[in-house]
């Protein structure tokens, strides 16, 4: 597999905050400037999945009852809205998604 693409938004990158100091002397300046990222997975979500188009999804056998089951989410998008999990059988009886009003 392979992950290549622009990080085209600022809030995507990495780099949360910088603080430069020492800047308030006549004729000072403060320059920086963020080199090639590289990218190296996440070893603490083993499992986890990426999405780049809007039909994308993970398809997973219907959950049963005597198991118990941990869903976590953790994401940045610029989606307004989306189905993260939902449950079909019979009837639909779990389904988590994000709606932006």
């Amino acid at each position: 597999t392979s992950d290549i693409g622009f990080l085209t938004f600022k809030e995507h990158l990495p780099v949360s905050q910088i603080v430069i100091t020492d800047t308030n002397r006549s004729g000072s300046e403060a320059a920086w400037k963020v080199g090639p990222l590289r990218c190296y997975g996440d070893r603490s979500f083993w499992n986890s999945a990426s999405f780049t188009s809007g039909i994308s999804y993970l398809y997973f056998p219907t959950f049963h009852s005597d198991f118990s089951v941990d869903v976590s989410f953790f994401f940045k998008t610029t989606s307004l809205s989306g189905v993260f999990l939902e449950n079909l059988g019979v009837k639909d009886f779990i389904r988590i998604e994000l709606v932006c009003k």
